[in-house]
């Protein structure tokens, strides 16, 4: 089951076995969307994403799957030493 959450900020969150936030402004318009996890499913997700010419920022404490994201996608990502809930 997942559970949707939007904050003050107008950021809506989608908690499965990945975690991504999207950034909209005050227009309305997405701006990024940060995919945290890139397993099957954050590869997945930012997949779909960026071949929808989204702005995507890929996030994982594994430096390879980091690795077959950024070799393969159009998107920015970015190593963090550890995730935490």
């Amino acid at each position: 089951m997942s559970e949707k959450k939007i904050d003050e900020a107008g950021k809506l969150s989608l908690f499965t076995e990945v975690c991504y936030t999207i950034q909209i402004s005050r227009e309305g318009h997405i701006l990024r969307i940060v995919v945290i996890g890139a397993g099957k499913l954050g590869y997945s997700i930012a997949e779909l994403l960026s071949n929808e010419q989204y702005d995507v920022v890929v996030v994982d404490q594994n430096e390879e799957r980091l690795e077959a994201v950024k070799n393969n996608l159009d998107v920015l990502t970015i190593l963090v030493p550890v995730l935490s809930p």
